[in-house]
C-alpha cells in the first residue's frame, strides 16, 4: 500500500513538474523579441504626452 501511494505521490510530482516546464518553454524566439521591440517603440509614440 505505501508503494502505491509513493508512486502517486510522485506521478503528481512529475506531472506538475511537466507542466511547469511546458509553461516556461514557450519563450519567444529572437523574431519575437524584435516584434515586441518594436510594438514598445511604438506605443511609447503613441501615448507619450497623454500622461
Amino acid at each position: 500500500m505505501l508503494a502505491a501511494q509513493e508512486f502517486i505521490k510522485r506521478y503528481k510530482n512529475q506531472k506538475l513538474l511537466d507542466a511547469i516546464n511546458d509553461a516556461y518553454d514557450d519563450l519567444p524566439d529572437s523574431a519575437e523579441e524584435t516584434t515586441q521591440r518594436q510594438m514598445r517603440s511604438r506605443h511609447f509614440e503613441l501615448v507619450r504626452g497623454q500622461w
